[in-house]
């Protein structure tokens, strides 16, 4: 049937008429006034385009420091948009942070044992207090926060998870250096992982170019880190580029980085996929758990994997297996109207056309005001209505 072609593109997520992000939109791009460091910070909220502002799913939260360095910024955005669409990665809320000027970036991240005009305490409360708190009210942002933090940012980004190792699910730190005067990270990570109960697994992934700046700390934080037992939820995996500036080291990061953090959640979504079993929402919550385990709550997986394991069991004639996994794509992706209506075709293939008037009426509905879905594909939709209801 026709819905074969929009099952294999909707798979692979990657619309050939799509301009910029493929699966990301920006939501938000302003001004939030922080009180704990009393001046305006720029702002710029980027969304899945599947996001639904009145659905009841909860995102990741990609916080993303330094978005004045647009060069980076935009290809730290765009690797995330390119590991989503394919599934590689779940679908998240990042959020960008541009840094005050020059002297500003400098006493955002400095604290005030170094310098009495810091504000790195200031921006901590800004960023734990006031964002993420803003972003979990009115965008649907979860506990799974994840930091990436590029030169005084990932020596930042470091002292974070040195502060606040609960509050993380991981913390990207490139080009990071450890010491200040009467700042040493080094000792304070390894006091942090000697004393820390971690309630899921805690990401820690510092990344360096062949700099004296990026490399003479680093290997003292890796031989000391190595040199500890690690609590097991502790994941600490160093990356080296061994030839690369220190400019360019965010770029060479950013998908190796987020593949680690995303790497089990990757390998139990095709688990799913590839399954034969025909209790795909058992096995749905059974996989779930182990997810709930490891990074401190489900994440559903891809919109394509959903879309595709329904189509391989459709395919193969096994229409209640079908109807199960579109079942679960409509829960978690509900602007994909598509789904109400290969459930009815899969009800009438089954011979219970009698029950498909209902998941046509959900059709209707979820194409009413439908900002995910193109006007062609609302047209084709309606179409299929119609026509199943013959």
């Amino acid at each position: 049937m026709k819905f074969a072609l929009i099952a294999l593109i909707l798979f692979t997520l990657a619309p050939l008429t799509a301009q910029g992000f493929e699966t990301l939109q920006i939501a938000l791009d302003s001004n939030l006034h922080s009180e704990s460091l009393g001046y305006d910070k720029r702002i710029q909220l980027i969304v899945p385009k599947t996001y639904v502002q009145n659905s009841e799913n909860s995102y990741p939260l990609i916080v993303v420091f330094d978005m004045q360095n647009s060069i980076n910024y935009k290809y730290i955005v765009n690797t995330i948009d390119y590991l989503s669409g394919f599934g590689q990665m779940p679908e998240c809320l990042i959020i960008g942070i541009e840094a005050a000027d020059r002297s500003g970036r400098y006493r955002e991240t400095q604290l005030a044992l170094n310098d009495e005009n810091a504000l790195g305490e200031e921006n901590e409360e800004f960023i734990f207090e006031e964002l993420i708190p803003y972003l979990q009210n009115k965008y649907h942002a979860n506990d799974q926060i994840i930091l990436f933090g590029h030169s005084r940012f990932g020596y930042y980004t470091t002292h974070l998870l040195t502060q606040r190792p609960q509050d993380l699910l991981g913390v990207i730190s490139v080009s990071p250096f450890y010491f200040q005067e009467n700042t040493d990270h080094v000792e304070r990570m390894v006091k942090m992982l000697g004393e820390v109960e971690l309630r899921h697994d805690l990401y820690y992934i510092p990344s360096v170019g062949d700099t004296l700046l990026d490399t003479d700390d680093f290997y003292k934080l890796t031989a000391a880190i190595e040199g500890i037992e690690l609590p097991e939820a502790f994941k600490f995996h160093p990356l080296t580029h061994d030839a690369a500036d220190h400019i360019v080291t965010p770029g060479l990061t950013t998908a190796e980085a987020f593949y680690t953090i995303f790497r089990e959640w990757s390998v139990l979504e095709m688990k799913f996929h590839r399954t034969s079993r025909d209790d795909l929402q058992a096995m749905h919550r059974e996989l779930q758990a182990e997810i709930d385990g490891s990074y401190g709550a489900p994440i559903p997986f891809s919109l394509g994997i959903y879309n595709g394991t329904g189509w391989r069991f459709y395919n193969d004639g096994m229409y209640a297996s079908a109807i199960e996994s579109w079942e679960l794509m409509m829960a978690h992706f509900p602007a994909f109207s598509y789904g109400w209506v290969f459930i009815a075709d899969a009800l009438s293939e089954m011979g219970r056309k009698n029950e498909i008037e209902a998941y046509l009426k959900l059709a209707e509905f979820s194409v009413q005001g439908n900002q995910y879905l193109t006007v062609e594909e609302i047209s084709e939709i309606i179409s299929e209505i119609a026509q199943l209801r013959k």
